[in-house]
């Protein structure tokens, strides 16, 4: 009897255990990371297939024969929209988003029989791409929107198709800053066909068009949405259109002021319902900023550099200003006091500093960080003090052309005769 009470109670107290254990165990999260193709992967389907949520699929320069379905939440990030091609080779489609708040950038897309960008879901980013369709009887539409809502297609060049942007059943959609050239049709907002049976499907509403290019299409635009709003008011002002001949002898909100402003002076007709009421008389190109640069926060680890030492890499945790996506530098022009470039892999974005910030980690070979600085400090008072401190400057380029710079203090020890590593001269 005993013997069956002890074992009793041993038990309870291992069910106990285990059950105690199973409720502490804490799933673990993946950091955002960086897929290179074609160094992790030979295509970019094949990287998009192995990504996490949240991670940067970085793309270098070639010409990649395939077509994509971009199913979860990433970024997709080319070299060089010039040099880095998806070509489609008349497949239906070259990209396909299903997955909410998608980032592409960067790529020359062409050679869809169909449609070369196909977004069926909210939130996503087009932006900076060259899309060049075959001509329009073969490349119908350059980018489709259909029953989504909250996209924004910016900053690209799409031509060479039967429609350049095809908005249907989709609402509340940004298009700036694009040219939109040499299409049958520019755009076309309509309401996707009834399905017998089925729900009537939503009309496009509130779409927000304006600081694009429309030149040379065979029929600019047509807006069978609703509300659509084809200019961003007075003074930032409309698109430009190839076949506006009006004037510019005025100024001011209404036009009725002396002096030209670079605003046509009548408004823009697409149809009666669809006004661009201040149309540009040049085609509209960005003003250049002032130059800006961001102050980064940078950690640059190991904090105290044995100029002796034989590590492999120096690694940097670079994190943004408020208001600025991590995802978003391009880690190629990432330099270490203007001499030393980070490596494109390991790349990987986390919250290193548990602020609540995300950073990006970037790392230096060690041996030619530890070159420059013997090459750039005095050496002499190095070897008197034994220790010194130094600053580091990181610096790179956000896509959008913004720069970025950030400091971090390093201190570093001459190291003693047994582990000397480098002959330092005195």
């Amino acid at each position: 009897m005993y013997k069956k009470t002890v074992s009793g109670i041993m038990l309870i107290l291992l069910l106990t255990s285990i059950l105690s254990s199973a409720f502490n165990v804490q799933s673990a999260k993946a950091e955002p990371k960086t897929i290179i193709v074609p160094d992790d992967y030979p295509t970019i389907q094949e990287a998009i297939n192995a990504a996490n949520q949240g991670d940067t699929v970085y793309v270098r320069a070639g010409t990649y024969c395939e077509s994509i379905v971009v199913d979860k939440t990433l970024s997709l990030m080319g070299e060089n929209r010039s040099t880095t091609v998806i070509d489609g080779n008349m497949s239906d489609y070259v990209v396909k988003i299903l997955a909410e708040n998608v980032r592409i950038s960067g790529f020359t897309i062409k050679n869809a029989h169909f449609v070369h960008v196909r977004i069926y879901s909210d939130n996503n980013i087009l932006r900076n791409n060259r899309i060049v369709g075959a001509g329009a009887e073969i490349s119908y539409w350059g980018v489709y929107l259909g029953l989504c809502d909250n996209n924004t297609v910016e900053g690209n060049i799409i031509k060479g198709c039967g429609e350049g942007i095809m908005v249907e059943s989709s609402s509340y959609n940004k298009i700036i800053e694009n040219t939109i050239m040499s299409n049958h049709r520019g755009i076309r907002l309509t309401t996707a066909a009834h399905i017998p049976e089925g729900p009537p499907s939503p009309p496009s509403y509130y779409n927000i068009i304006y600081h694009n290019n429309f030149v040379n299409n065979s029929l600019q635009a047509s807006d069978y949405g609703i509300t659509t709003i084809w200019d961003d008011g007075y003074p930032s002002g409309g698109n430009y259109w190839s076949d506006y001949n009006g004037t510019d002898l005025y100024s001011g909100v209404y036009q009725n002021e002396t002096g030209s402003d670079g605003i046509g002076d009548a408004p823009y007709i697409i149809d009666e319902n669809s006004i661009d009421n201040y149309p540009l008389m040049n085609p509209w190109t960005p003003t250049p900023p002032v130059p800006e640069v961001l102050t980064a926060t940078v950690d640059i680890h190991p904090e105290a550099l044995n100029l002796g030492s034989r590590g492999k890499w120096i690694t940097a945790y670079i994190e943004l200003p408020e208001g600025y996506d991590i995802t978003n530098i391009n880690v190629s022009t990432i330099m270490l006091n203007d001499t030393v470039p980070a490596e494109l892999r390991p790349v990987t974005i986390g919250d290193y500093d548990d602020d609540g910030i995300p950073d990006l980690m970037v790392k230096f070979e060690r041996a030619e960080v530890i070159s420059y600085i013997i090459a750039n400090i005095n050496v002499t008072k190095l070897f008197e003090e034994r220790l010194m401190t130094i600053s580091l400057t990181i610096t790179g380029y956000l896509n959008d052309g913004i720069q970025f710079k950030g400091d971090d203090a390093v201190r570093i020890r001459m190291p003693t005769p047994r582990g000397l590593g480098y002959i330092i001269p005195i």
